[in-house]
């Protein structure tokens, strides 16, 4: 009712929960919607053109593409050589905790992919999906990258004994997603840079001459006007 209310020229829904149930009562009242699902960087595309037609500006659309196949083009660039028996493996922990992870099915997974890093959770279905700590030891990952908003209570959990012989914990290969602004493993073209931040932690040496704030902060002012910087924004990987 309090969405009625409003008269809203558009609304706009994701399709995971009530997405696609409520596109259809408010459509069914006259209301236009949109229903997106941009768990790819091709996706997140194809949702921002749906959106800016919808809105009756779409010119930007293909310079955000630029903007975004060029960090690619650079992680590309710089693991072209890396043989497939060094890749490593990842693991990708949500905002709702250590042992929730993200799927084949979603962003992070080509986050991932396109870092030349082997999601170990790639196979599961769906959205997030609950593990056992068991399970995490198991799959032993190289890496392991929390949400930037998970609470600390849970980052806690990384002491647990049993956890300690996980090449990520045993090694320091545990971070958070680093942006402090905007969250980077999120449907947005910032998530390239999530790429090109996890590309240099997992393959330091391809990236040595690489500043990733420089990267964020040019991309960041090529498509908002400001930086990264300017904007009051900071890369904070640290899990402490």
């Amino acid at each position: 009712e309090t969405l009625v209310s409003l008269k809203p020229d558009l609304v706009i829904f994701y399709s995971q929960n009530d997405g696609l149930p409520a596109t259809e009562k408010l459509t069914a009242m006259g209301i236009p919607c949109i229903v997106i699902l941009p768990e790819s960087f091709d996706s997140i595309l194809q949702a921002m053109e749906i959106i800016a037609r919808a809105m009756g500006n779409s010119q930007r659309i293909s310079f955000v593409r630029d903007q975004m196949d060029a960090v690619l083009a650079l992680v590309d660039d710089r693991l072209a050589d890396l043989p497939g028996s060094r890749e490593k493996t990842g693991y990708f922990a949500s905002t709702l905790g250590l042992f929730s992870t993200t799927t084949g099915s979603m962003l992070q997974d080509e986050i991932f992919a396109r870092a030349r890093i082997r999601n170990v959770s790639s196979h599961l279905t769906g959205y997030f999906q609950d593990i056992s700590p068991e399970q995490l030891v198991e799959w032993n990952p190289d890496i392991m990258v929390l949400s930037q908003h998970m609470k600390q209570s849970q980052v806690r959990l990384l002491d647990l004994a049993p956890l300690q012989g996980i090449s990520a914990i045993s090694q320091n290969q545990v971070y958070r997603c680093p942006s402090s602004l905007a969250p980077w493993d999120f449907p947005s073209p910032l998530a390239v840079l999530a790429t090109l931040w996890v590309a240099k932690k997992a393959y330091p040496e391809q990236f040595a001459d690489i500043d990733v704030l420089a990267q964020a902060d040019a991309f960041h002012r090529n498509l908002y006007g400001k930086t990264m910087t300017q904007m009051g924004g900071a890369l904070e990987d640290a899990i402490d």
